[in-house]
């Protein structure tokens, strides 16, 4: 039976997307050329401006949430809207190299605009993003030859369309595939304005009013910024009246300041200008132009510290921190209280694994400033990372004093706690942590991790399950979910999270390995082979992998496939007692006995502790019938663990073939004892 499409009505997508404020799921927007057509009547945009749609999207992308739009169209509509009507400046990608910038913690509005080369910022963007298409025919193959891929995976998809009839053959094959709905719409705007309804937006009037209102207070503050620049500048005879019509407008940071500057007479150019100019392209994350400007200024000018300091910064966003480094250096030299350039610094140090270093700067930046709580965080970062828990937590403690809402100094204070096993005082971090930021992911994850491993398992389960909640495609909490399900014997759903596990990375070879034990334990034997071959395929250093293996194919009598794999596993670690143990098992069921004794040897010789060792020894021993050492054997075992029954019953056996009947008779008796006594309480 052909699958049909899901349909979704724009009521019910709009109450999706408001749940959605206080959830941890994002959409994007994904515009097309329809979105100013589908309503069959002129609007705003065809006539060359942005319409009621797009203040509302604006309104929509300002929130930080939803913060993304898609768009095959290369028309300005969407950044003049939230110039327009917000005081967001938009990231705009148009190339594949910016889609590191697509991150969660992003709170800046993102507007791609496909092209060609466009895979990696697509499949960024859906990692984080669930797509509502508006408006979009499939015409930019493009985008539509992403979407077919069997890789991409998409949290949902919802198509809003005027009629689904006119959809493409292709369009309703790819919402079949991705289990996508359609949304009926009417037009672009009429959507927009039911959410701005929904979501409370204010209209239009009364938002570019206050826009307005907002933008004249700042620019009258820069202007007087701006004139205290200018009578120095002429006091000192630096620069003439096409400078300063230049630094009016400088703050706005955007291309028509740049084009201004071009103005300028190269003659006329002061650091200053190549200053302003770098921090214009620093801001727009044009890393290596700002760079350039800033060498210009230098070479004008090199005595100025903060020219060295936000050039540092801009070879620490391209992760040259080497050149970062030497930039916070120049600047310390120029003025020794810069705590800016040392806390910078200390960053740059700490992303080069020079811990100490960077803990050095943060030391300085304490001294000049003990009140900065975030010298006392990035320190406590590095004490970590030298495995310094105990001063780890002692300036996070001290950054909590100071800033008692960081959240992320609790978490990484719960971290440590947890490093060092103190695991009851980083559960109560974690719990600080979600009560600041209660969709805290991390949190949950590592509050459950510390609940594992105080043998909580039902509280574990139930921060990995809130985690899951949060970030439904994360592999870990799925594992670490099946093992405390593992751990309360509930195998079928261990064996459940191992699965989504493997479906989410069919690589993630923890899965497969613990998905191989919980079908051991239910004794579902082929299986489990099945799943610690697949673990060692790709992790073949696994010495458990193996053994696990050998024991399933014991359990199956396949015994020279379980040596194999018991000797596999020996060799990547030659102290396992275990092994050997069980490898002389397999070697004793073969009726190699002699084989077996010498496992057991040395199984013993790696824990002379182990009376199971000594017990099934005499066996192999009684088996060769040497009973005399059989039964020093079995002795030895008793004095291990002298409440089994069973080991006086294979004595007595011994003493019986020896003809010692009196002291067979003896341990029969005491089996018999044990047997008979009550079981402790």
């Amino acid at each position: 039976m052909e699958k049909n499409i899901r349909e979704l009505s724009l009521r019910d997508l709009i109450d999706k997307f408001q749940e959605t404020q206080n959830e941890h799921r994002r959409f994007c927007f994904i515009l097309g050329s329809g979105t100013f057509k589908e309503a069959g009547m002129p609007t705003g945009a065809e006539k060359g401006n942005s319409s009621l749609g797009h203040y509302v999207l604006a309104k929509i992308l300002e929130g930080e949430k939803h913060n993304l739009v898609i768009t095959t169209n290369f028309d300005n509509f969407i950044e003049d809207a939230l110039f327009m009507y917000t005081s967001k400046r938009p990231l705009t990608i148009e190339h594949e190299a910016l889609a590191e910038f697509i991150t969660p913690d992003r709170n800046t509005p993102i507007i791609v605009k496909i092209h060609k080369e466009c895979k990696e910022v697509l499949r960024k963007a859906f990692q984080i993003y669930t797509p509502i298409v508006i408006g979009y025919s499939g015409e930019d193959q493009s985008l539509m030859e992403f979407f077919k891929e069997d890789g991409v995976r998409l949290k949902g998809l919802y198509w809003c369309c005027l009629n689904q009839a006119e959809l493409s053959a292709e369009i309703k094959n790819l919402l079949k595939s991705k289990n996508g709905h359609i949304v009926p719409i009417k037009d672009f705007d009429q959507m927009m304005f039911m959410i701005s309804r929904k979501l409370s937006i204010e209209s239009p009037e009364s938002n570019i009013r206050k826009v307005i209102e907002d933008r004249i207070k700042r620019y009258n503050l820069q202007y007087d910024e701006f004139e205290k620049r200018i009578r120095k500048v002429e006091k000192e005879n630096m620069c003439d009246a096409v400078i300063q019509d230049t630094l009016f407008e400088l703050e706005e940071f955007d291309d028509e300041q740049l084009r201004k500057i071009e103005e300028i007479p190269r003659n006329k150019r002061t650091e200053a200008i190549y200053f302003i100019k770098g921090r214009i392209y620093q801001r727009q994350l044009k890393y290596e132009k700002a760079i350039v400007e800033y060498k210009k200024a230098i070479k004008l000018n090199p005595n100025i510290s903060d020219i060295y300091n936000h050039r540092g910064i801009a070879y620490g966003e391209l992760k040259e921190y080497e050149k970062a480094i030497a930039d916070y250096t120049k600047a310390i030299e120029f003025d020794v209280s810069n705590v800016y350039a040392y806390a910078k610094r200390g960053i740059s140090y700490g992303e080069l694994k020079e811990y100490e270093k960077a803990i050095e700067d943060y030391t300085k930046v304490i001294e000049i400033n003990p009140n900065r709580s975030s010298a006392y965080y990035n320190r406590g970062n590095s004490y970590g990372k030298l495995e310094e828990y105990e001063k780890a937590i002692a300036d996070y403690a001290k950054a909590i004093e100071l800033n008692p809402n960081d959240s992320s100094a609790y978490y990484n204070r719960g971290i440590s706690y947890d490093k060092l096993r103190e695991y009851e005082k980083a559960i109560a971090d974690y719990m600080n942590t979600i009560g600041l930021s209660p969709n805290h992911f991390d949190a949950y994850y590592n509050r459950g991790n510390s609940y594992f491993a105080l043998q909580e398992y039902e509280k574990a389960i139930a921060d990995y399950t809130k985690a899951i909640e949060l970030s439904p495609d994360h592999l870990s909490v799925y594992n670490n979910r099946g093992n405390s399900y593992s751990e309360l014997e509930e195998y079928e759903k261990a064996i459940a999270d191992y699965t989504k596990a493997i479906e989410l990375n069919a690589d993630y070879s923890s899965a497969y390995y613990n998905r191989g034990n919980s079908y051991s334990e239910l004794e579902e034997y082929e299986k489990a082979i099945a799943d610690y071959t697949k673990k060692i395929k790709l992790d073949p250093n696994h010495s458990r992998a193996y053994y696990n293996r050998g024991v399933s194919y014991a359990e199956l009598e396949e015994f020279e496939k379980a040596i194999a794999d018991y000797t596999k596993a020996i060799r990547l670690d030659p102290n396992d007692s275990i092994a050997y143990h069980n490898r002389g098992i397999s070697y004793d069921d073969l009726g190699e006995y002699k084989k077996a004794i010498a496992d057991y040897t040395r199984a013993i010789e790696l824990d002379p502790d182990d009376s199971v060792a000594y017990n099934d020894r005499g066996i192999s021993y009684e088996n060769l019938e040497d009973y005399e050492r059989a039964i020093a054997d079995y002795t030895k075992a008793i004095e291990l663990d002298p409440d089994d029954s069973d080991l006086y019953d294979n004595r007595a056996n011994a003493y019986t073939k020896l003809g010692e009947s009196e002291k067979a008779q003896e341990d029969e008796t005491q089996a018999e004892a044990l047997r008979d006594a009550p079981m402790p309480q």
